[in-house]
């Protein structure tokens, strides 16, 4: 964890997991010149068809990080980025509010106060104004994308708070980890996978494989301290520098951020690792995602997913795209996918590689870019 995710400075760009060779049509859209279409609307996403109004499936306390750009700086060189912490609380029938803390590249802001609308239906498909996304059947965990046209590229992943008494015992195991983060400049951005071993009494040890910029370092050995309170809030330090988060209620996902001065904005999301055997067909059915890559001054791109996995190695599925600022919908994807008995997990669209891994219960992937000469890029799926 010491040398990616606590990295200070390292520039960071954006892209979709599209242009990651799912499709050609995406691929010559993150470039600038290429054929895919702007979707006419105002928003769109790849949640699928519209299911009953049902905003009482979202209600009570999130911890929520969320990474975007913030435009560009002169040169054409992208910004630093923003990324935010905090909590919303959904009134269980049209409406949020919590507070958060700012990192605009690298300068703080805390106790900001947050409020809007919300809408979810019974297919799980979520709006929190501006962003689209999903809800996990279990209801856990959020995954947003901002899908509108003219918005900056961005994204969130939110996971709900509990009402038990938390201590650092509630972090006990192994954890698979994927960061992402931003500092400006002209290079590709920092990312890694981080497999972390907690104690149970305030220590981790373990290794990190990380995306510097195209080049990748494997198995960096890391370790350092953590604390939990009676709340679920988590702090991570290695090497000196804290990471500010929360464990899910359930105790199997955790979300965090960087909130020190002068580091880079950043995203990180946690699961927890099983001790059953998984395989293929451990993923056979609908996963929903968002996804976020590190390339291209103009804004880069995020994405929204919605993907069939069959069981047997192959998924197929669509990619709403939000492409430096330009948001195209229903772009079609597909590919291969490998599960080890372990839960690790690989996504191959048309070839290229994404590594990852699975959670103790199935509901939620995450997973990197670990392909030398390719920018750092996180993905974040849920069931």
């Amino acid at each position: 964890m010491a040398t990616a995710p606590l990295h200070r400075n390292r520039p960071c760009r954006w892209h979709s997991l599209a242009a990651l060779a799912l499709m050609s049509a995406a691929l010559s859209a993150c470039g600038g010149g290429g054929s895919a279409t702007s979707s006419s609307s105002g928003s769109s996403g790849s949640s699928g068809s519209s299911g009953t109004p049902d905003n009482s499936l979202l209600s009570g306390t999130y911890a929520f990080v969320s990474l975007g750009n913030n435009g560009e700086q002169g040169g054409g060189e992208p910004a630093s980025g923003v990324s935010d912490f905090g909590t919303m609380t959904f009134d269980g029938t049209a409406d949020f509010t919590g507070t958060e803390t700012i990192n605009s590249g690298g300068t703080i802001t805390a106790g900001e106060s947050i409020s809007g609308s919300y809408t979810v239906d019974s297919n799980d498909s979520a709006t929190v104004t501006p962003y689209t996304g999903n809800l996990s059947a279990d209801g856990n965990t959020l995954v947003l994308s901002d899908m509108t046209n003219g918005e900056a590229p961005s994204i969130v992943v939110a996971v709900k708070e509990g009402s038990t008494t938390f201590s650092d015992t509630s972090i006990q195991g192994t954890f698979a980890m994927a960061t992402l983060n931003n500092s400006g400049g002209s290079g590709l951005g920092a990312g890694s996978l981080l497999t972390l071993a907690f104690d149970g009494a305030g220590n981790f040890t373990g290794t990190e494989s990380e995306n510097d910029g195209g080049t990748v370092t494997s198995n960096q050995a890391i370790s350092g301290t953590y604390a939990v309170t009676a709340s679920g809030s988590v702090t991570i330090t290695a090497d000196g520098a804290a990471l500010t988060g929360q464990i899910s209620a359930d105790g199997t996902t955790m979300v965090l951020s960087d909130l020190n001065s002068g580091d880079a904005p950043s995203i990180y999301m946690a699961v927890m690792e099983g001790t059953t055997t998984f395989s293929e067909a451990s993923l056979d059915s609908v996963y929903s995602g968002i996804t976020l890559q590190s390339e291209g001054a103009n804004g880069g791109s995020s994405g929204l997913l919605s993907l069939t996995f069959g069981g047997t190695g192959n998924f197929t599925g669509t990619d709403g795209q939000n492409n430096g600022e330009t948001v195209t919908s229903g772009v079609a994807v597909s590919g291969a996918y490998t599960v080890t008995s372990a839960g690790a997990l690989t996504i191959s669209p048309s070839g290229v590689a994404l590594t990852g891994q699975i959670s103790s219960d199935g509901n939620t992937a995450v997973l990197e870019d670990l392909n030398s000469g390719d920018p750092a890029s996180i993905t974040i799926l849920i069931h």
